[in-house]
């Protein structure tokens, strides 16, 4: 099953990584008027944006224990995300050390 998980992920990831032009979004809804200026730049930001869609897509790979166990490591990361502001260089780096932590929990 494990290894199943992990081909499918390593699936999407690869063709997220080559595919071609793509519309640049994150994984939340970029509109109305309650964005924080973290969550602004994140969407003017299409390489932010792709981070976006990688985490938010790894984080649903992971099982109902797996969420549990990060939840309060992922709240504690979206707090230090929002910290960041208008930073793109920051909020970048808060998005490898995610993916990498959730990639690593997956085995990938």
């Amino acid at each position: 099953m494990q290894k199943m998980v992990f081909a499918a992920v390593a699936a999407v990831l690869l063709v997220m990584q080559w595919s071609g032009p793509v519309e640049a979004r994150p994984s939340f809804s970029c509109r109305g008027n309650g964005l924080t200026l973290d969550e602004v730049t994140i969407c003017n930001d299409g390489y932010l944006s792709k981070l976006d869609r990688e985490l938010a897509f790894l984080w649903k790979s992971l099982t109902a224990r797996q969420k549990a166990n990060l939840r309060d490591v992922q709240r504690d990361w979206l707090w230090r995300r929002g910290n960041c502001g208008d930073d793109s260089d920051c909020i970048e780096s808060l998005y490898y050390e995610q993916i990498s932590r959730l990639k690593a929990i997956l085995g990938i």
